[in-house]
């Protein structure tokens, strides 16, 4: 009896045990996804204050650059400036799209161009090991999709490929034109017949078998080791593709590589254009009276100064309370309350309710490095409000500000 009680014992054992190991390891997983969260608080954070001051920064380049005529030496090294500098907004508008705090913002994408941009950015990533070649295809044409989200997609890729090649090896990216036929192999994996533009990223490292390519998009499936992936990467992936009316694909041979191919839907006509280099527009001037409600000083300082320099009668504050006392004391009309959103003591929108409830007639427009969409959603600000994102230029706030008071 003893005997069969042991025996008894020992099998139950290892049949409660069996289900140990998968939780062990979902726990971990859900571990680093939580750190990844952590992370993208963290880049929100950062691409607020980098907006802030990148508004201080391409402003003061671009009152400078307005001060010389064209074809001045000078001129032409600003203009370089104040290209970087759109380049660098780019950037905070990915690491809001990594924070989650970015909103969809599809548009007309010349694709070969976006993936370019994308190519830029691979580059300095993949590290020195591995070979970049970059192939890209003639008529490719335009797609409609969010370009924050797209190079999110090909940057997870590139990552993947980077970390299946240790030892080094080739990554290729290429674009091609592609029209999917009722009959064609990739209707069997979901993309429905059509013309679409295709990105394809070919690495030359450890492979992947069928049972495994069979399960990587699925949600905190990984083959990386603990604390190497979250297993959200590829999941995501296919979310915004899906979202973006297109598909992803993987073909993969153990020690040969993987291939997987991104097609967008191609649409019909010519890109969005691209905004003018602020030095392409003139100033827009006005004479009202402006209250600047900015906690950042150094932004509420040039701004104050664009302003100025444009016409208009400014007064500051660096703090809601100051704001309100300003307006108070103030004897003449204020025409605009210019006010960031997110500031200590009272959000943008419960200060411009109370200068509002003694001066009705002041129009409200609101700045944040936090999307517009974002703020309406949380309830910070009501929809329909007069909204100018940060990073923004001087020749940008000029014509929004005049847009709103006129």
């Amino acid at each position: 009896m003893g005997r069969a009680k042991a025996k008894a014992v020992t099998e139950k054992f290892p049949s409660d045990s069996t289900p140990a190991q998968p939780d062990h390891d979902r726990a971990e997983q859900l571990q680093h996804a939580q750190r990844l969260e952590t992370i993208g608080r963290l880049a929100g954070g950062v691409a607020h204050d980098f907006s802030n001051l990148l508004v201080v920064i391409s402003g003061y380049v671009e009152m400078v650059r307005g001060s010389l005529p064209d074809g001045d030496e000078r001129a032409e090294k600003l203009d370089y400036a104040l290209r970087a500098s759109a380049r660098a907004s780019e950037l905070a508008r990915h690491l809001l799209t990594f924070s989650r705090r970015h909103e969809r913002q599809p548009k007309r994408l010349d694709f070969n161009a976006l993936a370019e941009e994308i190519v830029e950015m691979v580059g300095r990533l993949i590290g020195e090991h591995v070979h970049l070649v970059v192939s890209l295809g003639q008529g490719v044409g335009v797609v409609l999709a969010d370009a924050g989200e797209i190079g999110q997609v090909v940057m997870n890729l590139a990552v993947n490929a980077r970390d299946a090649m240790p030892g080094g090896g080739r990554l290729t990216i290429e674009t091609t034109p592609v029209t999917v036929g009722p009959d064609d192999p990739e209707v069997q994996d979901g993309v429905a017949p059509g013309d679409y533009a295709m990105l394809a990223v070919h690495d030359t490292g450890v492979g992947m078998d069928a049972s495994t390519l069979a399960r990587i998009f699925e949600p905190f499936f990984t083959t990386k080791g603990p604390g190497k992936g979250t297993g959200l990467g590829l999941s995501t992936a296919h979310a915004i593709l899906e979202q973006s009316g297109g598909h992803i694909r993987a073909e993969s041979i153990p020690d040969r590589g993987t291939t997987f191919r991104v097609y967008l839907p191609r649409v019909p006509g010519p890109p969005d254009p691209p905004e003018p280099l602020p030095s392409q527009t003139g100033s827009v001037r006005g004479t009202e009276t402006i209250l600047v409600a900015e906690d950042v000083s150094a932004l509420a300082g040039t701004v104050r100064q664009w302003l100025e320099e444009s016409g208009y009668t400014v007064l500051t504050a660096t703090r809601p309370a100051e704001a309100i006392a300003i307006a108070e004391a103030f004897e003449g009309p204020i025409h605009l309350l210019l006010a960031d959103v997110v500031m200590p003591e009272m959000t943008g929108s419960q200060l411009a309710a109370a200068i509002r409830a003694k001066r009705p007639e002041t129009i409200v427009l609101y700045m944040s490095g936090y999307e517009e969409q974002g703020l309406v959603r949380q309830g910070t600000i009501e929809a329909g409000a007069r909204f100018i994102q940060k990073p923004f230029t001087v020749h940008k706030l000029g014509r929004k500000v005049r847009e709103v008071l006129d």
